[in-house]
């Protein structure tokens, strides 16, 4: 007898989220961010190396928080090495739309595993933390974070109490 495809896809998030990779403390990152899920309170902070033309050398994350959260956060450190801000960002817009039921692209193939949270919008915030996290850390110095760099995960699911933006920007150090 199969497994049902749901069943599978929540084994993969649960093995992701227990994968070290990408996990922990970047002492040289020449970035860093931090993002709060303001409904859970899970907390990431999402630290980069930056290399040439700007773009990503490697990220790691530190959560605390579910495993939707840390599997979202391993997923992104294995997509964006090599990427730019600007990449990123559509990324980030392609992605969000995607857990709302547009396709995804096959460049995000490897996010496929999150698309089991469609049914579940109130875990859209816990997958979209650390791509929070992340445009936090490449904004620019001084420049306060917009509504578009909070996204669509910035709102209350729809019916929900009204109890403050879902993500927030909580801080950030860069070298």
């Amino acid at each position: 007898m199969s497994q049902h495809p749901r069943s599978l896809y929540r084994e993969a998030l649960l093995w992701l989220a227990r994968a070290p990779d990408h996990r922990g403390p970047m002492p040289h990152a020449d970035r860093r961010g931090r993002a709060v899920n303001a409904l859970c309170g899970d907390e990431l902070l999402a630290e980069l190396t930056l290399g040439q033309d700007d773009r990503i050398g490697e990220l790691r994350c530190t959560v605390r928080g579910c495993a939707v959260a840390e599997a979202s956060a391993h997923l992104l450190a294995e997509l964006v090495p090599g990427a730019d801000h600007q990449q990123i960002a559509g990324w980030q817009a392609r992605f969000e739309a995607a857990l709302t039921g547009a396709a995804l692209p096959a460049e995000l193939a490897p996010l496929e595993p999150l698309l089991a949270l469609r049914e579940r919008p109130s875990r859209h915030g816990c997958a979209l933390l650390p791509w929070h996290a992340l445009a936090e850390a490449l904004r620019p110095v001084g420049v306060a974070p917009s509504r578009d760099d909070l996204g669509e995960a910035a709102q209350p699911p729809a019916g929900a109490a009204s109890i403050g933006p879902v993500i927030s920007t909580v801080g950030r150090q860069n070298r």
